[in-house]
């Protein structure tokens, strides 16, 4: 075979190496390689920012000002070395702008008489300028290793460093916010801090969360032996300070710390995080070049394997083929396994596409078609399933060894059906339109926020950082943008700017139901409690919305105690768009919802339809009776397998329960579904029964602190 398999091999793994390089002719590595040079000044303008955002505050400029002059100094040198472009050097100019006067003063020793008004303009100005900044930056440096929308050249260990490089950012932010109002001059001008700053800290306090998250999952083991110190603060105080940002967004609160030493702290974690990542990035490099270096030396095996499967037949066999035939075999062998794998993989990767042409044509790029001798073409080849593959045959394919990376799930973000031009005027809200207040509470979904919009009080849920928290917030805009009753709680809008995706809604001053049961509740509320949740789910179920997830602490109350049914995350539509019947057994039999209200088919896994929300409304009903749980004597798994195995056994009623309402309870945790009435017909029962309760057994009902079934531990 000679010269012509010697010339099929050379082509073979040119074609190979060729769609290793980007458009503009850089391997990953070098990509990689630009990437952490650009992340280099991001960690110098982010050292800068922090230190302006202190400068600013005017209570220590005379501390500050120097380390900005040195800031700046080291930002302008690499900005130069990297010949930075000028849309972004302007960028900066404008972030520097609002510092360049008192930084001026206070390097001269002059004392300025700027209000405090002026002083927290200045601050809010940079704070946001800068953080714009690094926002283009950052997404610049990572666009740069991106390839044709997937990042398999990188797999978790690039996924990881992205994720790390933005909680580093996230922190970055949180610096630069503490350390600009612990340094303004007073606690009421810490009051004056612009909307917009405060949405810019809720933002980098759920990216925080969000890609921490993310790494701890994710990151290979030894990556996260190298990384892990930096994700968490080792300063006791700026623990405590994260924690309070994060628990209560009480920012107030922090003004009177030393600024400076704060400044001092942050920066020490914030260096070694830097260190880490530079770590990291070495070791992804190393590993990188490795496997480039095993690669290309499997795919030339691999091409002189291909050569030999496809030489004419006149050579073979023959004493030349033969002893060559012989040599590869020994050679793969004795190949490492797993590098071998990869590189059969990777040709399996180009299956079907005109990189997979060109291989299996075998057409010399020297040679234009219908010029030169026509290129041999074999037929298809009886060999292995893996090299049947291979040289193009119809075997099974192989899914590629490295994890692909979808650009923009990972870390998770809505899916683009939500950021459509039609959705967002419709639903839309600017992150920058909310004036967050403070925190109203927190769950496995995500972290609710009082806020201000449009002069009117909302509750704002900011997504969680896991994929079900991402998909919940999905569903729930899904199913609240098209709702419209009193005992629903009421949509407002969404905002979608990833990663950052909020639910806006009416807000209810009363607090949840679950909250309420730990109180003196009024008079008539179990009555009132009772058919308001029934009316809202009765509309749910009107619109073929399955709820899923009906407990106490999902229901909400209004300032006149109008119960409303929220939190929709786990909700499913039971029909199509042409409102076609979709439940079936195989759609909806999967274990969703809250162990102790859950029906016993769903946790059995059996198909279930709306009578399962019918059985967690007999649970609620029991909470509003007993203020207690139910179970509450076990714990919620075995709360659920009570009531889901054997004969089903369901909590205890307390004694005294008027007949009508021990009725009503009984019939909706029937343990046949198709029994458990519907909610229509739960709402029609309950104002019978307010119109046939006696006295005494209305007295019963308005019992302040219930009726307990359980021993208080």
């Amino acid at each position: 075979m000679g010269g012509d398999g010697g010339s099929m091999r050379r082509r073979y793994s040119m074609r190979i190496n060729s769609v290793r390089m980007s458009a503009a002719g850089r391997t990953p590595v070098d990509r990689v390689f630009t990437a952490d040079a650009i992340m280099n000044l991001v960690h110098l303008i982010q050292r800068e920012r922090g230190v302006t955002c202190a400068l600013l505050g005017g209570s220590r400029a005379e501390s500050f000002a120097p380390v900005v002059r040195a800031a700046r100094r080291d930002v302008d040198k690499v900005m130069e070395e990297q010949c930075w472009p000028a849309a972004r050097c302007a960028c900066l100019a404008k972030a520097r702008a609002s510092a360049d006067h008192p930084l001026a003063d206070a390097l001269a020793g002059r004392r300025t008489s700027r209000s405090d008004a002026a002083r927290v303009d200045a601050f809010c100005r940079a704070f946001e300028d800068y953080n714009s900044l690094m926002r283009q930056e950052i997404d610049h440096a990572f666009a740069q290793v991106k390839v044709d929308g997937y990042e398999w050249e990188l797999g978790k260990m690039y996924a990881t460093y992205e994720a790390f490089a933005r909680l580093k950012e996230a922190t970055g932010k949180e610096r630069a916010f503490v350390c600009g109002i612990t340094s303004l001059p007073t606690k009421k001008s810490v009051e004056l801090v612009s909307q917009r700053t405060r949405a810019d800290l809720i933002v980098a306090l759920n990216e925080q969360q969000l890609h921490r998250t993310f790494v701890k999952k994710h990151a290979p083991r030894t990556v996260m032996q190298i990384i892990e110190t930096g994700l968490t603060y080792e300063s006791t105080e700026l623990r405590n300070i994260h924690r309070t940002l994060e628990e209560t967004f009480d920012y107030i609160s922090l003004w009177g710390v030393n600024s400076y030493s704060l400044w001092l702290k942050y920066s020490v974690h914030i260096d070694r995080t830097r260190q880490l990542q530079v770590l990291l990035d070495q070791l992804m490099r190393n590993a990188m070049t490795k496997e480039e270096e095993d690669e290309n030396v499997n795919e030339d095996l691999i091409a002189r394997t291909m050569a030999l499967v496809h030489a004419p037949p006149a050579v073979k066999p023959g004493e030349a083929w033969e002893g060559q035939r012989d040599a590869i075999m020994r050679e793969l062998v004795d190949a490492d396994a797993d590098a071998l794998k990869r590189a059969l993989l990777r040709v399996v990767d180009l299956a079907g596409t005109e990189e997979d042409a060109s291989l299996r044509s075998f057409d010399s790029p020297r040679s234009p078609r219908g010029v030169g001798p026509e290129p041999f073409r074999a037929a298809r080849p009886m060999w292995p399933n893996w090299l049947s593959c291979l040289c193009g045959g119809n075997g099974a394919t192989a899914p590629s060894s490295r994890p692909r990376v979808v650009p923009g799930r990972l870390p998770p973000q809505a899916a683009g059906k939500f950021e459509n031009a039609s959705f967002v005027q419709k639903f839309g809200i600017g992150l920058y339109e909310l004036q967050f207040q403070h925190k109203i509470g927190s769950g496995a979904a995500g972290t609710t926020y009082a806020a201000d919009f449009k002069g009117k009080r909302v509750a704002v849920k900011v997504a969680g950082s896991s994929e079900v928290s991402l998909d919940g917030w999905e569903a729930e805009v899904v199913v609240l943008g098209y709702l419209n009753h009193v005992n629903v709680v009421s949509f407002l809008g969404a905002v979608m700017e990833p990663p950052t995706h909020c639910l806006v809604m009416e807000f209810c001053e009363g607090g949840d139901l679950s909250a309420a049961l730990t109180r003196s509740t009024p008079k008539g509320f179990f009555m009132r409690m009772a058919r308001g949740i029934a009316s809202g789910m009765e509309y749910l179920h009107s619109k073929s919305i399955l709820h899923r997830d009906l407990k106490s602490s999902n229901v909400l109350l209004s300032a006149d105690l109008e119960a409303k049914v929220t939190d929709l995350g786990l909700s499913v539509a039971l029909r199509t768009e042409d409102d076609e019947t979709i439940a079936r057994a195989h759609v909806l039999t999967s274990e969703i919802g809250t162990y102790r209200w859950m029906a016993p088919e769903v946790l059995r896994h059996e198909w279930y339809v709306t009578s399962a929300d019918v059985f967690s409304y007999s649970m609620v009903l029991f909470e509003i009776l007993t203020h207690q749980l139910p179970h509450a004597d076990r714990t919620p798994l075995k709360a659920a397998l009570s009531n889901a195995t054997g004969d089903g056994e369901r909590p205890r009623l307390p004694e005294g329960v008027p007949p009508a309402v021990r009725a009503l309870v009984e019939a909706c945790w029937d343990s046949m579904p198709h029994r458990r009435p519907a909610f229509a017909d739960i709402v029609r029962r309950l104002d019978a029964i307010e119109a046939e309760l006696t006295p005494e057994e209305r007295a019963w009902l308005d019992a302040p602190e219930g009726h307990p079934v359980y021993t208080k531990a």
